[in-house]
Formats: C-alpha cells, sequence, structure tokens
C-alpha cells in the first residue's frame, strides 16, 4: 500500500467486492451440453495431468495432483469471487488508481475469478453429469 493511498482513501475508502459462498445447484443442461462440457473438463484435466505428473511419473506424485485437484474443484466450486467492478482503477482496469488500495483488492478479486473458473466448470460439469444419471432435469 502506498503513500498516496494512505493518505487519499483513508477515511473514505471505495467500494470492495466480496467472496460469496455458492449454495445454489446448478441448472441441468440436455446431453448434448453435457457431453461438450464433460469433453472440455476431461481435456483441462488431462492437460494438467500431462503437465504435472505424467512427464516424470510416480504414484506420489499422481495421489498429490488427485488430491489438490479434488480441493481446487472443491474451492472454486463452493467460493465465487465477486469483485466490485466500478472500482478497479482507470480506463477500465488497464491503469491502476495510485490514490485507492481498494482498487488493488478489487484486482486481486478478479485474479481470483479467473484463476478458480477453470476449477469451478470442471466441477459444476461433475455435479450436472451426476444429476443427469441420477434422472434430475
Amino acid at each position: 500500500m502506498g503513500l498516496f493511498e494512505l493518505l487519499f482513501e483513508r477515511k473514505n475508502p471505495g467500494r470492495v467486492g466480496r467472496i460469496e459462498e455458492n449454495n445454489k445447484k446448478p441448472k441441468p443442461v440436455g446431453l448434448f451440453t453435457l457431453l461438450i462440457k464433460l469433453s472440455l473438463s476431461s481435456a483441462i484435466i488431462y492437460l494438467l495431468l500431462f503437465i504435472f505428473v505424467l512427464h516424470n511419473f510416480s504414484a506420489v506424485r499422481l495421489a498429490y495432483f488427485v488430491f489438490f485437484m479434488l480441493l481446487y474443484c472443491f474451492i472454486a466450486y463452493k467460493f465465487i469471487p465477486r469483485p466490485d467492478k466500478s472500482n478497479v482503477g482507470w480506463f477500465g482496469g488497464l491503469v491502476d488508481n495510485p490514490f485507492r488500495y481498494t482498487d488493488d483488492i478489487n484486482r486481486f478479486l478478479i485474479f481470483l475469478m479467473i484463476l478458480l473458473y477453470p476449477g469451478r466448470f470442471i466441477a459444476t460439469t461433475f455435479v450436472q453429469f451426476i444429476m443427469f444419471l441420477r434422472g434430475k432435469r
């Protein structure tokens, strides 16, 4: 946090986003959409598996990968970052506002949202797949 941010935003901070807990079940999808989403999710998982495990395979690395992938997907599915997009800097977020520290918090929430999106996509797809198998369409 810079000196300008401390001086100018101490008494009147800008709006800050939040991290929400996801308590909603995903909407059911049709078979064709589900197959496409399953294919994309499998491709993402295989790409990550190849990057982190298969180039230097060991059972321990595979176990770590499975554990951290499950943890990542759970966190990504359960928590959704919601940044306040009206306070992300100047020119739509292209330039940092040196007078506000709250835009830095919102920028971090945007980064977190981007980082968690693939895990939320994978987890949502598998929840929809389970719902499809149970017949809840």
